[in-house]
């Protein structure tokens, strides 16, 4: 949805720029975190 790779997507959600939840070892990342994301145009 992004276009960006794998790493850059952990480093998105381990620096908090990207909110997520952690359900067992999966990151869940809600929608409108992705367009919160998106709208601050990083």
């Amino acid at each position: 949805m992004l276009h960006i790779g794998r790493n850059k997507a952990y480093e998105l959600i381990n620096t908090n720029v990207i909110e997520s939840k952690r359900i067992g070892k999966k990151h869940i990342i809600p929608k409108i975190r992705v367009i919160e994301f998106l709208m601050n145009g990083n």
